[in-house]
């Protein structure tokens, strides 16, 4: 077929299925939405019983936002909490697509394959099930950061900002912190004023080592006693409006080293722990692949060998840093897909920072780009709390959104029969 023939036979469809940047715009809207949708929940209620701990026994972790939002708001009504996890998740997606518009992905790398790949992905769908848990929160800070463009704002920004992100959990130093801190290195290796680089070499390390000393304060620090566990119990069940989670008041008496041991001795008397945990893995690893290729080809147009190498490394550990937590906690599923938003963020970094020219993806990146969609939208492994994910036409969280406005009032979920959580 001629060229004239061939645009003679497209003439008739719209532009979005004619161009290729347009086509993978509207695909990474519409896969993102029904990605997230198979995951969405009502909020657990365990994010729910975690959200109501506050500093009313002293100094204890995750305490930050019961002290703050759940007190303001009285997040002890589950209705209330729900709202605020809605709100919390939304803005957050919200944020996330501005970043990645800002970031100029689009046009940087291919034609947007890489992003229509990440929203279709298996990771969108389990931050989705996250709903109302404090790792959507702490990727509310991180993303809100890093939108900061001026770096000397947001490195200021960011010793207030990672401060209330170890407060709220302190698995921020591990899942977002280490983008935070790729985010000055970047920027750091880009400027050329050798005064300007050392304030953000020391104002970088002067935060990594903020950072340590807090998260050792609050890893050191002795775990609630079980009488101390029992009067929270107490006072949590008796204000809140939804049965409280047992299991939670059992996990905040454990140390980081009985996480350790736990984890441990799970992974050697079950032999099935390791198999599941490495499948579950394969299920986000095709987008964690594709991105981290992109990443590389990113890297490569740097010039200088020295400052690559140092960046390539950088790179790599900031997307890999999540995975670390398998061995506090055996939600490993959790942690992968919190390693594939991380390794997408640490794209839009270099994206976002680099002067770096476009770079074209290969045909069979393209390939494989589809291949990982539709591996993707057919997967249906179960999420947390032994939920299974929602699928097309999504009927489940309708009835459930229906039947609460029928009752004016959302009712809060069956505490599952399962293991104590590792949270």
């Amino acid at each position: 077929m001629t060229s004239a023939e061939n645009q003679s036979s497209e003439a008739g469809w719209p532009k979005v299925l004619r161009e290729d940047r347009p086509f993978w715009r509207f695909a990474a809207v519409i896969l993102g939405v029904l990605s997230f949708c198979k995951g969405i929940r009502r909020p657990s209620t365990w994010a729910a019983t975690q959200s109501m701990v506050n500093y009313s026994h002293g100094l204890v972790k995750r305490g930050l936002f019961g002290a703050t939002l759940g007190n303001w708001f009285h997040l002890e009504h589950y209705t209330r909490f729900s709202v605020s996890a809605y709100l919390v998740i939304f803005i957050f997606m919200a944020l996330l697509c501005l970043f990645t518009v800002r970031s100029r992905v689009f046009s940087k790398v291919g034609d947007g394959e890489v992003v229509a790949v990440f929203f279709a992905s298996f990771t969108v769908t389990f931050i989705a099930h996250l709903v109302g848990y404090l790792d959507i929160s702490l990727g509310l800070i991180t993303v809100g950061l890093l939108l900061i463009k001026d770096v000397r704002l947001r490195l200021l920004v960011a010793f207030p900002l990672c401060l209330a992100g170890l407060l709220l959990h302190e698995s921020f130093f591990l899942i977002f912190f280490p983008v935070v801190l790729f985010s000055f290195v970047v920027d750091a290796m880009v400027l050329k004023d050798a005064s300007k680089r050392t304030w953000i070499w020391a104002l970088s390390v002067l935060l990594l080592l903020f950072s340590v000393a807090v998260t050792m304060r609050l890893a050191m620090a002795r775990p609630m006693t079980p009488e101390t566990a029992a009067v929270l119990q107490q006072e949590i069940t008796r204000r809140a409006d939804f049965t409280v989670r047992h299991d939670f008041f059992v996990v905040v008496q454990r140390s980081a080293a009985d996480n350790i041991r736990m984890t441990i001795d799970v992974a050697r008397k079950k032999r099935s722990f390791v198999a599941f945990s490495l499948l579950k893995f394969c299920l986000f690893l095709p987008t964690i692949l594709l991105i981290y290729s992109c990443i590389s080809r990113i890297i490569r147009q740097i010039e200088d060998r020295r400052a690559r190498r140092w960046l390539s490394i950088a790179a790599f550990f900031a997307a890999i840093s999540p995975l670390f937590l398998q061995i506090l906690g055996w939600d490993t599923a959790r942690w992968d897909a919190m390693t594939g938003l991380e390794t997408f963020l640490v794209l839009l970094v270099l994206c976002r920072t680099l002067p770096v020219t476009a770079i074209a993806v290969p045909r069979g990146f393209r390939n494989a780009a589809v291949l990982a969609i539709a591996l993707s939208m057919i997967t249906g492994e179960g999420l947390m709390d032994k939920e299974e994910i929602n699928t097309l036409p999504f009927s489940r969280p309708m009835r459930e959104l229906m039947k609460s406005i029928k009752h004016h009032g959302w009712t809060a979920p069956e505490a599952p029969v399962m293991e104590v959580n590792s949270d």
